[in-house]
């Protein structure tokens, strides 16, 4: 894993080639369509405390709620 993201005590996210997320308990595993060596290499949290996240072969996804 090479990306981490805290934003608070309760809300990080840790992505590579597999995506999780810490909800203040315990951490969870997000889906996202991997394809054959597709991993997240960019996260950040945008000014309306939106997450995004970067893959390899280009795609964009909004993480969380």
């Amino acid at each position: 894993m090479d990306n981490v993201l805290a934003i608070s005590p309760d809300n990080a996210w840790v992505a590579g080639s597999a995506l999780y997320h810490w909800n203040g308990k315990e951490w969870n595993e997000v889906q996202f369509n991997k394809g054959v060596g597709n991993t997240i290499v960019k996260m950040i949290l945008t000014p309306d405390k939106k997450v995004w996240a970067l893959t390899s072969s280009g795609n964009i996804y909004q993480l969380g709620n």
